[in-house]
């Protein structure tokens, strides 16, 4: 039995389609090691641009917060000149009528 199996790996083709098939093993997995690699690096990248992106949106609503408080829109209403409304009449329609040109 051990002589057979001695004999059928010592038969040329055998031995070249073991090792053709060892290269192409090697290959692929090096293909692999590599895709992984690169998914790694992009990973990191984008982890890293999305707090990059959570902090600039923090920034963001700070100023916003801070543009709509009362005293910077009294501060934009002074210096666009309005005042306050002192006397305001509503117009009330009776009707379903509407005015045409």
């Amino acid at each position: 039995m051990e002589q057979n199996t001695q004999q059928f790996f010592d038969r040329p083709r055998i031995r070249t389609a073991l090792f053709i098939s060892a290269i192409l093993i090697g290959v692929i997995y090096f293909f692999q090691i590599t895709s992984s690699s690169a998914r790694g690096f992009e990973l990191r990248h984008l982890s890293e641009r999305k707090t990059q992106l959570l902090g600039e949106t923090s920034r963001l609503d700070f100023n916003i917060a801070e543009e709509s408080s009362a005293q910077n829109l009294k501060k934009r209403l002074d210096a666009l000149g309005l005042a306050a409304a002192t006397k305001m009449e509503y117009v009330h329609a009776d009707s379903h009528s509407v005015a045409v040109r």
